[in-house]
């Protein structure tokens, strides 16, 4: 089976490992991409058809989750979308849900993080049958 084509939007180096890992604990096999700047996401989404963003909430460099939601958007990509967030979601990425992310679920449950990511591509997949 083909890797999954995921582009990580995160300014920390080491959670794109995380995730990698994270994700193989979880029994999906993902080619993962990481960029931290608005430009940077625009210009992967423009490369290629990637199967799904994850984001990072809470990062320094001031774009993260939320603006990458508004980019997809903007772009009319249908694409599954997981925010990342550290232990207990905090509200503002509780909002993100409303604004159109699949869910919110942090970078070191495997388990979760493999299970909310394959929901999220099962029902873009329906959406897109539609």
């Amino acid at each position: 089976m083909t890797p999954l084509e995921i582009l990580l939007v995160d300014d920390q180096e080491a959670r794109g490992a995380l995730v990698a890992e994270s994700l193989r604990a979880g029994g999906v096999d993902a080619m993962i991409e990481r960029v931290d700047a608005e430009q940077a996401f625009r210009d992967a989404l423009g490369e290629r058809s990637w199967d799904a963003v994850l984001a990072g909430y809470d990062m320094m460099t001031g774009f993260g989750a939320a603006q990458a939601l508004r980019v997809v958007a903007e772009e009319g990509r249908a694409l599954p979308f997981l925010v990342l967030a550290p232990s207990p979601c905090p509200a503002e990425a509780l909002d993100l849900l409303r604004q159109g992310a699949d869910d919110v679920v942090s970078p070191a449950e495997a388990v979760r993080l493999a299970s909310a990511l394959r929901r999220a591509l099962a029902e873009a997949e329906g959406r897109r049958a539609r």
